[in-house]
């Protein structure tokens, strides 16, 4: 298994690639902020998604091998950062491909989409609120901000025509969440089947009801201390995935080494020429 960061073979591929460097140059902050104004995502997604397909590809090479009964060499695999963020920004390199209009990003809105956005209530939280199809605009317009003028309006008809006039709408839903508490917003949304979320900040989802309420946090040791940490996202029936400690500084090298197959003298040689760190010593 072989990650690098713009693969073999282009004139990038010499180049040195960490996930902010390899977002900009795939075009992901550029999609990603306002005008003018680029961001990197939050999350190195670059990174992880890179993890996730190398992931992906050695259990599809085991299963394939396992159905087969291969019992030769392994085919070797190799996934780029670079390759990851292409594929993960396809819809929009689709659509500037087949259009030649390179979408300005709109920060918490979407381009492609309106009403579609953040907006501040009463009680000095944020709403986010999201209309998908026309039926979920007529909704909105009629039973959430109680505009049947702006649902009756053919200047909003169509998403088109919502996107082409997204400012007004923005408007008049600001004015009716600034009336009202978060609540309040998201018990009316729900009941008209509206998407919407509460925008936290890190310290507000670490304290989240949702992942108390589902048991998400386990106990884990580490070399200083118990810490509190989410479970991974799968939720297998019958089986909890395991949370072990986290190690400390080369706690696991003579064991990873020993499993494949160099001896205690080998890796004491190693230790000798400075190739691994000391001994771990609890």
């Amino acid at each position: 298994m072989e990650i690098d960061g713009y693969g073999p073979g282009g004139p990038l591929s010499h180049k040195r690639a960490y996930d902010l460097l390899v977002q900009a140059e795939s075009g992901s902050c550029a999609s990603t902020g306002y005008a003018g104004m680029p961001a990197k995502p939050g999350a190195a997604v670059a990174d992880i998604t890179t993890g996730l397909y190398s992931a992906l590809s050695i259990m599809a090479l085991l299963v394939g091998r396992a159905r087969n009964g291969d019992t030769g060499a392994a085919p070797a695999v190799a996934v780029s950062l670079f390759d990851t963020m292409t594929d993960i920004m396809g819809y929009q390199l689709t659509y500037t491909q087949h259009s030649g209009v390179d979408q300005i990003p709109l920060g918490m809105s979407s381009p492609a989409v309106a009403p579609y956005g953040a907006f501040d209530t009463r009680d000095g939280q944020t709403v986010v609120l999201g209309t998908t199809n026309d039926r979920e605009w007529q909704r909105l317009a009629r039973e959430i901000i109680e505009r049947p003028d702006l649902a009756d309006d053919p200047r909003f008809a169509t998403n088109s025509d919502r996107c082409a006039h997204r400012d007004e709408l923005n408007k008049a839903i600001e004015s009716w969440c600034a009336q009202h508490d978060l609540d309040d917003i998201q018990r009316t949304a729900d009941e008209a089947g509206i998407g919407n979320s509460r925008y936290n900040l890190p310290s507000e989802v670490v304290a989240h009801p949702h992942l108390k309420a589902r048991d998400r946090w386990r106990q884990v040791g580490t070399p200083s201390g118990e810490i509190s940490a989410l479970l991974p996202p799968p939720v297998i029936s019958g089986m909890e995935l395991g949370m072990g400690a986290v190690p400390g500084l080369g706690e696991h090298t003579d064991v990873i080494l020993g499993e494949i197959g160099m001896s205690a003298g080998q890796i004491a040689a190693l230790r000798e020429q400075g190739a691994i760190g000391p001994a771990y010593q609890s």
